[in-house]
């Protein structure tokens, strides 16, 4: 939307005597200048943090997905933001068609090292509305809560200690999910997460500085 409705609506919101900050989810290509200006503007007075639905750092991958932005607009984001000193929370998507494990942590480094305050990983879902589900019916990202849960905890040990970890799964409506099957038990899958940190005597960043 243009400034002038952003600023309506994000200082409505601000306006509220029980609301002490905001947080605002966009695209890394929709922050031009008047925008970057406005959220300056109320990050000196209010709590406030961006996020960005990055996804992957993959050109192949951000194509297939028709997503439209590329790795380069979150790149500039990112430095407009910290540029401002803006809190950025930056979203994963772990298991998407095509993604080796390697290319999943090639993302994780690539984000953790651009000075986010926050990260949020996502399960890849499919499901039944999907143009994805339509084009590959038999994809699974995930084989078992296990493999995932694996996955999960050797890239906590490589997130440093000082970015705050918001989400480590994603679920949708069980009436909507095709696979993984498992996915929309969030409670269990944070409980073997947090189970299999425990059996490994592992913690977020332990493999850093290694």
């Amino acid at each position: 939307a243009s400034v002038d409705v952003l600023r309506s609506k994000y200082y409505a919101a601000l306006s509220h005597p029980e609301i002490e900050g905001i947080v605002i989810a966009t695209r890394p290509d929709c922050l031009d200048e008047k925008i970057l200006d406005l959220l300056a503007e109320i990050n000196e007075n209010h709590f406030m943090w961006i996020e960005l639905g990055l996804q992957t750092i993959h050109e192949k991958t951000l194509n297939s997905m028709n997503i439209g932005y590329h790795l380069t607009d979150y790149d500039k984001a990112i430095y407009e933001l910290s540029k401002r000193k803006i809190k950025t929370v930056t979203h994963l998507i772990l298991g998407l068609p095509g993604e080796t494990e390697l290319d999943m942590f090639e993302s994780l480094h690539h984000v953790t090292n651009s000075g986010i305050f926050g990260i949020k990983l996502h399960l890849m879902n499919i499901v039944s509305t999907s143009q994805l589900y339509r084009e590959m019916p038999e994809y699974v990202s995930f084989d078992s809560l296990e493999s995932y849960v694996d996955l999960v905890v050797r890239m906590i040990e490589e997130i440093p200690p000082d970015i705050t970890i918001h989400r480590l799964t994603g679920d949708v409506p069980r009436k909507l999910l095709i696979s993984p099957e498992w996915s929309y038990k969030k409670r269990t899958i944070l409980n073997a997460i947090n189970r299999e940190l425990r059996i490994r005597d592992t913690f977020q960043g332990a493999k850093l500085n290694k």
